[in-house]
């Protein structure tokens, strides 16, 4: 079974359009939602690094309804609460351990074990520069999720 990682999609985020290419949310939407089941089978994991969407939790989870693969939340500061409590998440925490990589959503300088795990985070829109820490947002990687051999490739 595949695993993705993915973060900073924004849905129903009217601002964030000011950065990125699409001329309107369905626009961006779609464009989100096509890639992703494009990238990833039904079985997958998609471990989503926080920033899901800024809206009422009904109009986030109608869209996340449509995406492939079992979806785990490691929530950022756009998530709220309603959110976090949808029964379609596989699981919800606020950082994680995946295949030896720590997952959680603001990059971070230091971590425990930086030595050894990286780092996959969101937050940064593709501003992040600290050594053994990937961004794994949209933004960065043409709006879809992306593997951990993919990301470490980078």
């Amino acid at each position: 079974m595949a695993t993705y990682f993915t973060a900073d999609m924004h849905y129903h985020h009217a601002r964030i359009l000011q950065w990125r290419p699409f001329e309107t949310l369905d626009e961006m939407h779609e464009t989100l939602i096509r890639r992703h089941n494009e990238t990833v089978d039904e079985g997958a994991d998609v471990w989503m690094l926080g920033d899901i969407g800024l809206a009422p939790a009904d109009r986030i989870i109608a869209l996340l309804e449509r995406l492939n693969g079992s979806l785990h939340l490691v929530f950022g500061n756009h998530d709220k609460k309603l959110l976090r409590k949808w029964l379609g998440w596989a699981s919800v925490q606020e950082k994680a351990l995946v295949d030896g990589v720590l997952c959680q959503h603001h990059p971070v300088k230091k971590w425990a074990d930086m030595n050894h795990t990286p780092l996959f985070h969101g937050h940064a829109h593709g501003s992040s520069n600290i050594a053994g820490a990937f961004d794994v947002g949209v933004d960065v990687h043409d709006f879809r999720p992306v593997t951990k051999a993919e990301i470490l490739a980078t």
